[in-house]
């Protein structure tokens, strides 16, 4: 969570700012729930980008080079929407021992399969262009499921975009879907466009 004085500054800069990006350069997720009540334009998770992370950023804001990278993890709504939150580290008083009890069910694979709706989903990330992504078809190869796909960059700059696949298991015990495989595009200009297989 952030702390007050951290909070309070956000707050300062959305009233002073007519648009206002926040970004967050932290380790890993942080509790979003300020969002409801502050205004923020824009959001960007910037990860630890060591020594060269400021000269990135400053490129990505200043629209020189395009965003193209996805969450490997979902932001809830609210820390609490975790289904080890309460029990995690100090917050059931007991920091020398936690159990791991959720399985296979962690991140969207807990979210998706008992429909808490995230803020920000896995997967989830924008650009300063737009895709158009067209399944082609699938065929068995090998004991393998491939799919042919084409991405075109729609928008008017260039970019990458990165392509999904979830796979849905029939049984009841089984989470509600799992990522099976990705793949992210080279460059696209404008209009340009690329086919692939995702196996």
């Amino acid at each position: 969570s952030l702390d007050e004085k951290e909070l309070k500054n956000i707050e300062v800069l959305s009233k002073a700012y007519k648009h206002f990006t926040l970004v967050i350069n932290a380790g890993g997720y942080i509790d979003l729930s300020f969002l409801d009540k502050i205004k923020v334009d824009g959001l960007v998770f910037m990860g630890q980008g060591g020594l060269e992370g400021g000269y990135a950023i400053a490129k990505l804001l200043s629209g020189e080079e395009n965003f193209s990278g996805k969450l490997s993890d979902s932001w809830v709504n609210n820390y609490y929407d975790y289904p080890n939150s309460k029990t995690f580290s100090h917050n059931n008083g007991d920091v020398s021992h936690d159990d791991y009890v959720q399985g296979i069910y962690v991140g969207y694979r807990y979210l998706d399969t008992f429909g808490v709706a995230p803020r920000y989903p896995f997967g989830f990330g924008l650009s300063y262009t737009t895709f158009e992504v067209n399944y082609l078809g699938a065929k068995k190869s090998n004991g393998k499921i491939e799919l042919n796909v084409t991405v075109k960059n729609t928008g008017d700059v260039a970019g990458k975009e990165v392509v999904e696949v979830y796979s849905s298991s029939p049984r009841k015990d089984s989470e509600y879907q799992s990522l099976v495989a990705f793949k992210k595009t080279k460059l696209l200009e404008k209009g340009e466009e690329q086919n692939f297989t995702l196996s």
